[in-house]
């Protein structure tokens, strides 16, 4: 896990997704990220709160997560 000496927006990309989903997704798209990047809960909440980022490769599940949601990605559109 990298630490938050990072560009701001690129912290709350995260946040700013989930925050912006169906409320009937969101616990559905959390529990898949979580099983699928093999984090803990805790891991979770530092990414959403942007105190540390995803390694490149969780950030690619990540983006595959939110497509078979029907959303887009999350941080290959950057």
């Amino acid at each position: 896990m990298r630490y938050a000496n990072f560009d701001p927006q690129e912290k709350l990309l995260l946040k700013h997704f989930m925050n912006n989903i169906r409320a009937g997704d969101k616990k559905r798209i959390q529990n898949a990220i979580i099983y699928e990047c093999h984090i803990s809960f805790t891991a979770y909440r530092k990414w959403i709160r942007g105190l540390s980022l995803p390694k490149p490769e969780n950030q690619i599940i990540i983006d595959r997560v939110a497509e078979r949601f029907g959303y887009g990605m999350v941080y290959s559109s950057r």
